[in-house]
């Protein structure tokens, strides 16, 4: 009887506790994706020796397609999307900041999407004929963060790679509208 007795305030006290720990619910949905088109153009090639090297520019665009769909059923949410991307480029150690944001109105169930700006990378690329030495001088994307504000609230974000915020909070930079970058 005493064991029953202790198992039900055990049950009481976990749910007076419980009622005051309810995780919050983001009322947005948020979804990103990586969106590339890869060139190449021999330029030269060697051919002297046995392995031969050719020499390639290459260019990359890239961008991102960043949707957000409302899934309160409350009211009407007036989001703002905050988007970063962070740029190496092909020579040098500075990192680059794009950025840029949107702003929305988001009924029950509505959905939004943009595409971010268009980020052109360059370089080259050289490879020995039997494919096993190769030297690439690339500007690359490092990674991006996108969050989504509600008021002074952020409700809903998405960082890659998760330690990529400290580096862009670094670097942040001004905003604009949908621009072209060259690296």
């Amino acid at each position: 009887m005493k064991a029953f007795l202790l198992s039900g305030v055990a049950w009481l006290l976990l749910l007076a506790f419980a009622n005051h720990t309810q995780a919050q619910i983001s009322p947005i949905r948020l979804s990103v994706n990586k969106h590339q088109k890869t060139t190449q153009n021999t330029i030269s090639q060697n051919d002297r020796s046995d392995a031969g090297m050719r020499e390639q520019e290459v260019s990359e665009e890239v961008y991102y397609t960043i949707a957000v769909s409302s899934i309160n059923t409350a009211s009407a949410l007036n989001p703002k999307i905050k988007w970063s991307i962070l740029v190496k480029p092909a020579t040098g150690t500075d990192l680059k900041l794009v950025e840029g944001e949107r702003a929305c109105s988001l009924n029950f169930g509505q959905k939004f999407s943009f595409d971010t700006d268009l980020v052109q990378l360059s370089g080259k690329r050289w490879q020995s004929r039997d494919g096993r030495h190769r030297k690439t001088e690339l500007a690359q994307i490092v990674g991006y963060a996108v969050e989504v504000h509600i008021g002074d609230r952020i409700v809903s974000s998405a960082i890659e790679p998760a330690d990529i915020k400290h580096k862009i909070e670094l670097l942040r930079g001004g905003e604009g509208k949908q621009q072209i970058h060259q690296f």
